[in-house]
C-alpha cells in the first residue's frame, strides 16, 4: 500500500482508512477460505482419486468417489481441529512451527536446525495422515471392487505426488531461498 505510486497523494487519515479497510477485507477473506477450503479439498481428492482409478482400470461413480473422499479426510479435519487448543496455548506462533505443535508426526521429534526439505518430509508421516490413507484404500476397494492391493497402490502413487508437490517442492525452494538446501 505505502509503496504505490497512489500512496505518496493519500494523506495521513486516508491512508489509515485504507490500511482498516484491506485489514477488514483480509479477514473476510481468511473466514471465507476456512469455510470453504475443507470442501475444496474434498473435491479435489475425489477427482484425483477418481482419476487415478480410472487409470487403474476401474469405473467408479464420482458421487461414490465424492463420499469416500469427504469419509477418508475425516481424520485429517480431526487433527486441524485437536491442533487449535495448542495453538491457543502457544500464541502466537511461527507459522514453520505448526506441524511441531501436534506431536501426531515425526517433524515433531526434528531439531529446530532442521531443513525445511527434512521437516517437510518428517511431518507428512502423521499419524492422522496414515487413518485418512488407509479409510480411502479401505473405501475405494469396496466401491471400485479392485483389489486392495490395486487401491494401496493408486492411492498410495496419488499420496506420494501430493507429498512431492505440495510439500517437498515448496521446502525444497525455501531451504533454497534460505541457502540450506544442502542442510540436515
Amino acid at each position: 500500500m505505502e509503496m504505490g505510486p497512489a500512496a505518496a497523494e493519500l494523506t495521513p487519515f486516508q491512508r489509515e482508512e485504507a490500511i482498516e479497510k484491506a485489514r477488514k477485507m483480509g479477514s473476510i477473506g481468511v473466514y471465507a477460505a476456512s469455510a470453504f477450503s475443507p470442501g475444496l479439498s474434498v473435491l479435489v481428492v475425489a477427482f484425483f482419486l477418481w482419476l487415478g482409478f480410472k487409470v487403474a482400470g476401474t469405473s467408479p461413480p464420482f458421487k461414490g468417489t465424492l463420499a469416500v473422499a469427504a469419509h477418508g479426510l475425516l481424520p485429517s479435519l480431526l487433527a486441524t481441529l485437536l491442533l487449535l487448543p495448542a495453538l491457543f496455548m502457544k500464541a502466537p506462533v511461527d507459522p514453520e512451527a505448526l506441524t511441531r505443535l501436534l506431536p501426531s508426526n515425526l517433524g515433531a521429534l526434528l531439531p529446530d536446525q532442521a531443513s525445511p526439505v527434512l521437516l517437510a518430509l518428517a511431518s507428512s508421516f502423521d499419524l492422522f495422515a496414515f487413518w485418512s490413507l488407509a479409510l480411502v484404500v479401505m473405501g475405494m476397494t469396496r466401491l471400485t471392487g479392485a483389489s486392495t492391493r490395486r487401491a494401496a497402490v493408486v492411492v498410495g502413487v496419488l499420496w506420494l505426488a501430493q507429498l512431492a508437490l505440495l510439500r517437498i517442492a515448496p521446502a525444497a525452494a525455501l531451504a533454497a531461498a534460505r541457502g540450506m538446501a544442502g542442510g540436515a
